[in-house]
């Protein structure tokens, strides 16, 4: 390989890995927010409805006392005993403890938060059956930003990372 086709390599490797999907912070985390319906209170025009949920801005929220993102799927089981996906919500998981400390130098009793960063493995399992007509919802929590969209794009973002870092070798 040319000194000048290695160099190109290089540089297409470095613009990759800072375009890295990022794992959140203990600030925060950055995900997709969408509702199976509109929010009440919330003009219909703003509303993050997941039916039309698009990975775009619009549908991007903040999350600054959570340091995971949230994707359930819901169930529904048709006439002919069939189960079909019905809708989808993402959300920042919610991580939020809070409770009551005892000051002892002001000597009363004060409201804390802690976010609890062990509530929910990184992974997908099925919830707790609550007795839906289509059988308990599907969690799935993950620590990267954007990372509850439709996919996850990380496993080929990181093969791709590799590919070009063995052709940079050879």
């Amino acid at each position: 390989m040319k000194f000048n086709e290695r160099r190109q390599l290089w540089i297409i490797v470095i613009i990759a890995l800072s375009s890295a999907p990022s794992e959140g912070s203990e600030e925060g985390i950055s995900c997709y927010k969408c509702t199976v319906a509109p929010l009440r209170g919330s003009p219909e025009a703003s509303s993050q409805i997941c039916s039309q949920f698009k990975e775009n801005r619009h549908f991007q929220v903040y999350c600054p006392k959570s340091t995971m993102c949230m994707k359930r799927t819901i169930y529904h089981r048709l006439v002919n005993g069939s189960i079909i996906n019905t809708s989808i919500e993402r959300d920042c998981a919610s991580q939020l403890d809070i409770f009551q400390a005892y000051d002892y130098n002001d000597r009363q009793w004060r409201q804390q938060e802690e976010i609890v960063q062990t509530a929910y493995p990184e992974d997908c399992f099925i919830g707790e059956d609550r007795g839906s007509p289509g059988g308990p919802p599907e969690y799935c929590f993950c620590r990267y930003n954007l990372c509850n969209n439709s996919k996850s794009n990380r496993g080929t973002f990181i093969l791709t990372v590799i590919v070009l870092f063995l052709m940079i070798l050879h």
